[in-house]
């Protein structure tokens, strides 16, 4: 679940119209995204599914690369920005 969440909120995020970005509602599902795919990668990382583990790992990459725009969007759409 956390995959599809991410895919389709990152998009949003990075593609949608600026005033549509809820900061509550990024920062929640980012840090839940993080955690439940963080999760999988240890998860599958001693198990005999190389390809779910290569999978989940890039899944990792993809949301630790998002990581650092978190920050500056959060600030930027504060309240009276």
């Amino acid at each position: 679940m956390a995959t599809r969440t991410w895919n389709i909120r990152s998009q949003a995020w990075l593609y949608g119209a600026w005033e549509d970005l809820k900061p509550d509602e990024l920062e929640v599902t980012f840090e839940k995204c993080l955690k439940d795919i963080a999760g999988a990668v240890r998860f599958f990382k001693d198990k005999e599914l190389p390809k779910i583990y290569k999978n989940a790992c890039f899944m990792k990459e993809k949301v630790d690369e998002f990581k650092p725009k978190v920050p500056l969007a959060l600030s930027l759409r504060k309240e009276g920005m």
